[in-house]
């Protein structure tokens, strides 16, 4: 029996670097009980791609690659081939896959589960709409879910260019708080945009020499131990940790406080979350943030960028050419 072949991004392990991702053909993906099979029209790249660019691959990642065939890609949009309970052939979604067990979604096709995807609208394109899973709702997982974010609330947003940060000012702002936001040295009119009330350069500024005291300190960039938050938190205060592994004694050191350290963990997206971003989007309250947009022919162009370059939102690969 005949195996059906698509075009995907394959990585050479003897390489190094941009020169290790190239294009090749694997099996179609076997779609699954609670899947249903999409036709990939654009993926962004993201920190996961970056660490397979730094060779950090036969690592932290080597667990989560097991047994695929496609490594990158952990958000996209598309257009749905197979009906399943949710969805049906012809939609236009956006959505996630589970990176530590899933098929990556760099390719042709992705299977992916219908728990993860979300409607999207005509009016938002499939570029934009790419941007969204994982980058949003990592953002309103921090923000809503663990720290509560309310109306008033001074946030802290450490590394707030980038392509979760620049949800995170947005998603802050449309709850009412006042947002400081930390970026990179070319950052500030692009915060500024977002909404961002003060907005400081990480060269001009480090965070140990702010005066103000936060209700929230998100930090994205972890560069953040707890116990260097702790005066920069207001009773009650809630520093919401993306690497516990560089700060494995917060938990019980918050314990003695008054303050609050959840741990922010997504493996995948939620229909449940995307579809409120993508109901915000299509209101105009919250804007995709994709910096810029690569063809497939430019591929090493786009990893070159997210490699060398400052960051403003997402880089979006359009893959509808495949």
């Amino acid at each position: 029996m005949r195996i059906s072949l698509m075009k995907g991004f394959v990585i050479d392990f003897n390489k190094k670097g941009v020169e290790k991702f190239m294009i090749g053909e694997v099996p179609d993906p076997v779609v699954k009980a609670g899947e249903v099979l999409i036709k990939v029209m654009a993926v962004p790249l993201s920190a996961w791609e970056l660490d397979f660019i730094r060779n950090n691959d036969q690592l932290s990642l080597k667990e989560y690659i097991k047994g695929c065939n496609i490594y990158l890609g952990l958000e996209f949009s598309g257009v749905v081939l197979t009906d399943g309970k949710k969805f049906k052939k012809g939609d236009r979604v956006a959505g996630s896959i589970d990176f530590t067990k899933d098929e990556k979604a760099m390719a042709e096709l992705v299977a992916a589960n219908e728990d993860y995807l979300s409607i999207l609208p005509e009016s938002i394109k499939f570029t934009n709409g790419a941007s969204l899973p994982i980058g949003s709702e990592t953002a309103y997982k921090g923000l809503v879910e663990l720290a509560k974010i309310k109306n008033g609330d001074n946030v802290l947003i450490i590394g707030a260019n980038g392509g979760v940060g620049s949800y995170a000012v947005q998603i802050a702002k449309n709850a009412g708080a006042k947002v400081t936001a930390i970026g990179g040295p070319s950052a500030v009119p692009f915060l500024k945009e977002l909404g961002a009330d003060k907005i400081y350069s990480y060269r001009e500024k480090s965070v140990f020499e702010l005066n103000d005291s936060f209700d929230i300190i998100f930090d994205l960039a972890k560069v953040l131990k707890f116990e260097q938050a702790i005066h920069l938190l207001n009773n009650n205060g809630v520093f919401v940790n993306s690497n516990p592994q560089l700060d494995i004694d917060s938990e019980a050191q918050a314990k003695v406080s008054d303050k609050h350290v959840p741990y922010l963990f997504v493996a995948h997206g939620s229909s449940t979350i995307l579809n409120q971003i993508i109901d915000k989007v299509t209101t105009g309250e919250i804007k995709p943030a994709v910096e810029s947009v690569f063809s497939v022919e430019d591929y090493k162009t786009a990893l070159k960028t997210l490699q060398e370059n400052e960051r403003f939102g997402k880089i979006v690969m359009d893959l509808s050419s495949f």
